[in-house]
């Protein structure tokens, strides 16, 4: 029987790893049942590779040297290797992002040449490897990357599907009827695009007041327990007691209960982002690094993305919007098709198609 080990960044409470590995569980007990006598998952500190068939780069920033490092010694291992929705981050920065969005040329050597050895090494080797976002995808390319294997499936997230996860959870904060902006804030320790977390809060405030002043009500979540005190810190800048609500969980299944009834959403954090998405809730993203960007592009959301080195992100915030207002039926059906077109990719192209048919015809 086959042993399995999913790397990904487990055990840190965050709401969009834990619920990935959730997802690689659910699909691998569906799929491929009986074929694996051993299925668990670490972050790469503690992976002892040598005592697993089969290593899966997970969801996530995982395109990153420490992961690499580790893929490269699985490879010397003979392991079998499957990347799976993985993505591209602060390798890129702020640089990498202007060059694809400006379509610019990347200095030569912006990734040290032994990243990039190993990335072409590592994708040769491996059985399958797909990218969260196609900026992954250029980035890779721009790089020297060969990607001529590496496909596009969309951030294993999306297999979570939208439904009235918790009855009632919303009315414990407002209204069922009352128009409301979910915003999740938090922290990165300003390892931001423009390196400046406190300006971005004060105006992210300022937004939240005009859109009280415009009549909607303001939920603030979290999705990893260590942003809860810029959460507060914002409540307290906000001080609209009554019309500013901060919600006390951070399970994964209970934010989406909540976002599912906000009418739109203004997101820092990725995988808070992707819950609207896949709850079909249009939103604004604050794009703090690479990640975001490569989410939105994925579909087709990239003009809802502000970065946080823009010195007006309030005013930004207002004009979204009001284009979400206006566009929000059309804004829905995008979300919902965009999305519906990588769970294939995701589920049965990689767990039926691609791991399935390996591990039965014994090749792990």
């Amino acid at each position: 029987m086959t042993k399995l080990l999913y790397l990904g960044e487990i055990g840190y409470r965050n709401a969009g790893d834990e619920v990935m590995w959730d997802i690689f569980k659910q699909e691998a007990r569906r799929f491929i049942p009986n074929e694996l006598s051993l299925l668990e998952a670490c972050r790469q500190e503690y992976a002892h590779i040598s005592g697993y068939d089969i290593i899966v780069l997970g969801g996530g920033s995982l395109l990153a040297p420490s992961y690499i490092s580790l893929l490269s010694k699985a490879m010397e291992l003979n392991k079998s290797i499957y990347i799976w929705g993985s993505g591209i981050d602060k390798i890129a920065g702020r640089a990498g992002l202007d060059s694809l969005l400006h379509k610019k040329q990347l200095p030569v050597n912006f990734v040290d040449p032994n990243i990039v050895n190993q990335l072409n090494k590592i994708i040769s080797y491996s059985r399958y490897t797909a990218v969260r976002g196609p900026l992954s995808h250029r980035f890779l390319q721009s790089i020297g990357v060969n990607t001529a294997k590496v496909q596009i499936s969309g951030d294993p997230a999306f297999l979570l599907q939208p439904g009235d996860r918790a009855k009632g959870l919303f009315t414990q904060y407002f209204d069922p009827q009352e128009p409301v902006v979910g915003i999740n804030w938090g922290t990165a320790n300003n390892q931001i695009f423009g390196g400046k977390e406190d300006i971005v809060e004060d105006q992210l405030a300022a937004a939240a007041k005009l859109l009280i002043h415009k009549g909607y009500s303001i939920l603030l979540y979290n999705v990893w327990p260590e942003d809860i005190p810029a959460s507060k810190r914002l409540l307290t800048k906000i001080n609209r007691p009554g019309k500013v609500k901060l919600a006390d969980t951070v399970y994964p299944y209970q934010l989406m209960a909540l976002i599912q009834k906000c009418r739109f959403t203004i997101n820092l954090k990725l995988h808070a982002a992707i819950f609207s998405a896949v709850m079909q809730v249009p939103f604004i993203s604050l794009g703090y690094r690479f990640k975001m960007f490569d989410f939105a592009a994925s579909i087709s959301m990239l003009p809802f993305v502000i970065p946080t080195d823009n010195p007006a992100v309030n005013l930004e915030i207002l004009r979204l919007s009001q284009d979400i207002e206006k566009n929000h039926a059309n804004l829905v059906r995008t979300l919902k098709k965009e999305i519906n077109k990588y769970t294939g990719r995701l589920s049965a192209a990689f767990f039926v198609n691609t791991l399935r048919e390996e591990l039965r015809n014994g090749r792990p």
